[in-house]
């Protein structure tokens, strides 16, 4: 079987497009009970329609340290087991984590089982050779990019799922593998935005800076822009100079919004940042007012130094880039729920440093969570 795959890894979510399959889920796993009821063979077809919140998985790959089991997504959250979830203060790069591979390997693999018990109606082993565009951290890439590549090329990864009336395993072979930079792909998407996408990045331009008299078709074709990815283990600030990604001018901030949903859980008492993370996504009703309001007083209190960290990097960016910065744009899954704090500071800070009335493109995470993948579709499709 031959798939082609862009995945992005994130602190917080993964977002994947496996052959068409579109998926979001929480980068979350645990390892499931002992005492566990095998799927038997006439529950099968529902245990394949959604596999990824019903797999129990282990792994025999070079790239995997640990031979637990795991089960990831929904199952994982409701497990009331503890769950492996990306530190967002202990800063293993994700390039040298385990629960990288093995979100990764379960992607692909739970997709390729899928795939198969559709088109032949049995359980059965497969193989498969993956063409994957992926991301890093801007950091993690200048650092890391070549042992990451390395390790997930050399070898064959087996994914056994533990879960059915018997084994199954999927073998995974990688062909061709680009690794680029967090925010990189996501101005990719931005560069090839349609018109549907277009107007609402118009909208949302306008409805804040409605002072610039500037073509949305002139902000999409700047040359010279700054990227502010806030994801939920890091900020990444994507460079682009002359149309082209500048590496060296580009950086990645080591804390992200899973920092401040840290500190405000254990301001508020909750469990865990995903609980908080979850409930912001979801749209604010009359009864959920008092509880929104609430985590939003506790997001601005923690959030001056988050801030400042922010606007130092802007100054360190725009040094680099000389006048000649022409746009900035904001995205990520931490924009939606920081835009209150952020815009207006960002907004001064950049007309403070810059002569220029640089445009700012702030877009709703509803949107922008996803650009990173959407630049690696691309991506992946011209392999």
């Amino acid at each position: 079987m031959k798939i082609k795959a862009a995945i992005d890894l994130g602190n917080g979510y993964v977002k994947a497009n496996v052959n068409g399959e579109v998926l979001s889920f929480p980068s979350v796993v645990a390892t499931p009970k002992k005492t566990k009821q095998e799927v038997s063979k006439a529950d099968t077809e529902g245990m394949i329609d959604n596999l990824i919140n019903k797999m129990d998985v282990s792994f025999i790959s070079d790239a995997v340290a640990t031979t637990k089991n795991y089960i990831l997504n929904e199952q994982a959250l409701s497990s009331g087991r503890p769950l492996l979830e990306f530190n967002v203060f202990d800063k293993v790069p994700k390039a040298q984590n385990d629960l990288t591979v093995i979100l990764l390997l379960a992607t692909l693999a739970q997709n390729a089982l899928a795939t198969a018990y559709k088109e032949t109606g049995k359980l059965e082993n497969v193989e498969v050779g993956v063409k994957l565009a992926t991301a890093l951290p801007i950091e993690e890439i200048k650092l890391y990019k070549t042992a990451f590549v390395k390790k997930l090329a050399q070898g064959e990864h087996k994914v056994i799922f533990n879960n059915f009336h018997k084994k199954i395993t999927i073998t995974i072979n990688f062909e061709n593998i680009m690794a680029i930079s967090e925010g990189e792909s996501a101005q990719y998407a931005l560069k090839l935005a349609n018109e549907q996408f277009k107007a609402v990045i118009e909208k949302e331009f306008h409805k804040k800076q409605p002072e610039l008299d500037i073509s949305i078709d002139d902000i999409l074709g700047a040359k010279n822009t700054l990227g502010i990815d806030i994801g939920e283990g890091t900020v990444d600030l994507p460079v682009f100079n002359d149309g082209r990604f500048n590496q060296e001018a580009s950086s990645s901030i080591n804390v992200g919004f899973g920092n401040l949903l840290e500190a405000v859980a254990e301001d508020l008492d909750y469990p865990s940042r995903k609980t908080i993370s979850e409930f912001l996504q979801r749209e604010v009703s009359a009864i959920t007012k008092n509880k929104y309001n609430k985590i939003m007083l506790a997001l601005e209190d923690n959030s001056e130094d988050f801030v400042n960290t922010i606007n130092k990097a802007i100054t360190k960016a725009i040094t680099k880039t000389g006048e000649n910065l022409e746009a900035i744009f904001v995205y990520g899954g931490g924009a939606t729920p920081l835009e209150s704090i952020l815009f207006d500071r960002i907004k001064a800070h950049v007309s403070a440093a810059s002569d220029n009335d640089v445009p700012i493109v702030y877009l709703d995470s509803q949107y922008s969570r996803m650009l990173n993948l959407s630049g690696l579709v691309a991506l992946v499709e011209k392999m």
